[in-house]
């Protein structure tokens, strides 16, 4: 599924989403799991088996991660995790 390839993404090094000058594309990408959030479906269905969890704990993390950088990307990250924990 598209939202396990975009979170495996933004842990890869290197990648876009990593790089400083890249901000409008974290912004988008928390936009996009923010929106993710509020579509009434079960996120351990994305899960392997052998780690459940693993979707849910990955997207707090990234939405923790990101509320300590400044501008839009606080902003995006304060609705990613305000609509993952009103799930």
């Amino acid at each position: 599924m598209d939202l396990s390839i975009a979170l495996d993404y933004t842990r890869t090094p290197g990648a876009l989403f990593q790089d400083k000058h890249h901000w409008a594309l974290r912004y988008g990408v928390l936009l996009w799991l923010s929106l993710i959030c509020i579509i009434p479906f079960d996120l351990a269905q994305f899960d392997e088996p052998d780690s459940i969890g693993r979707t849910a704990s990955l997207i707090e993390s990234l939405g923790k991660e990101h509320l300590g950088k400044a501008g839009l990307e606080r902003d995006a990250a304060a609705m990613l995790l305000s609509r993952f924990y009103m799930r």
